[in-house]
Formats: C-alpha cells, structure tokens, sequence
C-alpha cells in the first residue's frame, strides 16, 4: 500500500492535528465541567477519534475514507443518526432499557440537535475502530457469495432471539441486540453483500476478530472519558454483576462488540451494492468498503 505525499499529506497532516485537538479540548470538557461547553464533551471527543484514525490510516497505507470517500464518510453521519434514532424509539416504544435525564435550562430543540450531532458519530466510530484493528490484524476481505441454508439458520435464530426478548424481558436489550445483528446479516448473505456469517462460513473469523477488538477498545475509551464528565452516561444493570471498569460493569463491555456488529451487517444491508473502491489489502476493504 502506498503512502500519501504533497498536498494530500499536507491536508492529512491537518486532519490529524485537529483529530487531536479535538481529543483534547473533549478531554477538557471532561475533567473542568465548564457549563453550557462541556455538555457537548461526547460529540467533541469522538469527532476527534473519527479524524484522527482514518487519518492514521491513510498515513500508514495511502488511503482513508477522508480522502478516497468523503460523501461516504457523510453518508456514514447521516446514517448513524437515522440508525440510533430508530434504536431510540423502539426502546421507548418496547423495552424501556435506558433513558435520559433531561436538561430543564436547555430548549428542547437544542436538546434534539446535540442528539443529533451525538448519535451521527457513532457509525464512523464504529467503522474507524474496526479498521484500525484490521490494520493491525492485517484482516484481508474474502469473497461473498450467497448461501440460502447459512442465511435460514441465522434468519430463524435472530426470530428466536426477538421472540425471547419479550419473554424475558431483563435480558431484552442483549437478545435485541443478537437479533438485530443476524437477521441483517443473514438478509446481507442471502444478497451476496459483505457478511460475517459469509466469512464465518468460509472458515475465517479475522474480520470478526478485528470488529470485536476494535469496538471493545474503543468501548474502554470512552468509558475512560464517559468516568470524570459531568453530565455522563451511568448504567444500573442488575444482571450485570457487581465488577465495574469506570462506569460501566464489566460484562457490558460486550455490549461495545455486538453493537458494531449489528451496524456491519446494518450498513452494508440498507446500503446500495458498490465496488470496492479500496486495494485489497486495505483495512476499509477487508470491511466490505
């Protein structure tokens, strides 16, 4: 893979400094808690985490999404915030497994944006995340061909996984959360789209492997940033056991992992069919990019 030069190094060398400049001032907004600024630490913080990994990862292979896919990178945001917005509603609608507590000296509407701005960062988070770990596991993309039977086994068991939820409603939110994942990723296998249970079936759990690792680090990081700030996420799960790493138990961490999950196989199944536009080697192509 080739590294960059010119003016794109210059623009990438940008990039960077304000990636970690926003890493910074995020980090501030935690630790000082200066009202209205430091409501918007969330936002800030993984911003600075979008920029400065696809920033890293074109500098180490020539390529990133900055440069080689900004309208996807948009179209990333925008999803994203669709995505959690839908999360939103069929948690309040069905489950009630988490809430906010509202802001009474800020107008309702600037609540719904900063939501807004929130939620839009999670899906490149999420992406970044797992192309960092695929740079680092030299993940390689496989081939994807339709498999009707792999597909029924995994639509049957994201049904199973819904129907449980509302059978045992305390473990909703990790059942809803395994459902969600396989039957979009089953529905993306029956498509012949990028799929886990594709590669899974291929004997390969590499681009699994760098989801997973990639998203449970980037959880603990921002449970370290989540920990000092104020306002912050806190998390009451009676399932969940007494062992705490900053605010959130243990076992929730796993929460990081399945989640990316479910937005792989989410984007790449209400996403059009493209061509890869990265070399094959690349950690974006080894994601289905």
């Amino acid at each position: 893979m080739s590294r960059v030069a010119g003016p794109k190094k210059r623009f990438l060398l940008g990039s960077l400094l304000l990636g970690i400049a926003l890493l910074a001032l995020g980090q501030g907004l935690t630790l000082v808690h200066v009202q209205p600024f430091s409501d918007y630490w969330y936002g800030v913080v993984w911003t600075g985490f979008i920029l400065t990994g696809d920033t890293i990862i074109g500098q180490r292979t020539g390529a990133c999404l900055l440069l080689q896919r900004p309208r996807e990178l948009l179209r990333m945001v925008g999803l994203s915030g669709c995505l959690w917005w839908g999360f939103e509603r069929g948690n309040a609608t069905l489950f009630d497994n988490w809430s906010y507590a509202a802001s009474p000296d800020v107008p309702h509407w600037l609540q719904w944006l900063r939501s807004c701005y929130f939620f839009a960062t999670l899906l490149p988070a999420t992406w970044v995340a797992s192309a960092l770990a695929a740079l680092l596991l030299k993940t390689q993309p496989l081939p994807q061909r339709p498999a009707p039977a792999l597909a029924g086994i995994g639509l049957s068991a994201g049904a199973a996984c819904g129907l449980l939820a509302f059978a045992v409603p305390q473990l909703s939110l990790p059942l809803v959360l395994l459902s969600l994942g396989l039957v979009a990723d089953s529905l993306s296998l029956l498509l012949g789209r990028p799929s886990l249970l594709g590669h899974a079936k291929q004997r390969s759990l590499s681009l699994v492997l760098a989801i997973c690792v990639g998203n449970l680090a980037a959880g603990v990081l921002g449970e370290a940033w989540n920990y000092p700030a104020h306002p912050r996420w806190s998390y009451e799960v009676a399932y969940a056991g007494d062992l705490y790493l900053f605010a959130m138990p243990l076992p929730g961490y796993l929460g990081y992992a399945v989640l990316a999950i479910d937005l792989f196989a989410l984007y790449h199944l209400l996403g059009r069919r493209r061509r890869a536009s990265f070399p094959a080697g690349h950690p974006y192509a080894a994601l289905g990019l």
